[in-house]
């Protein structure tokens, strides 16, 4: 069982036991992150947190993904791994990932990133993340858009090594970005039975 405990110095500290992996993945949700670490038997202490500030990390993130994907040459280790896991896309090394962050500037230009929590350790980090923004241009495998506005919710996984990321998984409900793009009905929305 995994407990968030404190140590004396007043530094929050997960604490896991090993669970198998099937448990893990069971805990999706709040509990994510500290199963995934006590799944793989990680011990990390997280940063300690100041209301309204974002650890360097996560500035340099938001940095990347709502400003200029340019500086992803600098966030991320050129081995990196990017998996958006409700697309089932991988992109490997830092160029592919940098590709994919242009592309989505190109499908939303102007779109924004707010990370309402982060958190992380030396070598494990997560975020939950909301994204806004307009499609009013291309991106791969969708039609061009039509000024369709998306609000998306989701949460990330990262995995560093020497202050840059290694890996990172992203994790969002894929049906809710493709019906506020009009591709899919809305949940509960009916169509209409034509006419004999």
């Amino acid at each position: 069982m995994v407990t968030p405990e404190h140590n004396h110095d007043a530094t929050p500290v997960l604490f896991a036991a090993a669970l198998p992996r099937r448990a893990a993945l069971g805990g999706f949700g709040s509990g994510l992150v500290t199963l995934l670490l006590a799944a793989s038997g990680h011990r990390a202490a997280a940063q300690e947190a100041t209301p309204g500030v974002l650890p360097p990390l996560f500035t340099e993130w938001v940095a990347v993904w709502a400003e200029d994907p340019a500086r992803a040459t600098t966030l991320y280790a050129d081995d990196a791994i990017l998996e958006d896991v409700s697309s089932g896309a991988v992109f490997r090394g830092r160029e592919e990932i940098q590709a994919h962050i242009a592309a989505e500037f190109s499908g939303f230009p102007g779109h924004a990133y707010e990370l309402p929590i982060a958190f992380g350790g030396d070598e494990w980090a997560a975020a939950e993340w909301v994204f806004t923004g307009a499609y009013t241009g291309t991106y791969p495998g969708l039609p061009p858009g039509a000024g369709q506005a998306v609000t998306l919710r989701g949460a990330a996984l990262f995995r560093l090594t020497d202050g840059q990321i290694r890996w990172e998984a992203h994790y969002y409900d894929a049906y809710a970005f493709l019906t506020q793009l009009g591709l899919l009905p809305s949940p509960g929305a009916t169509e209409a039975t034509p006419a004999p």
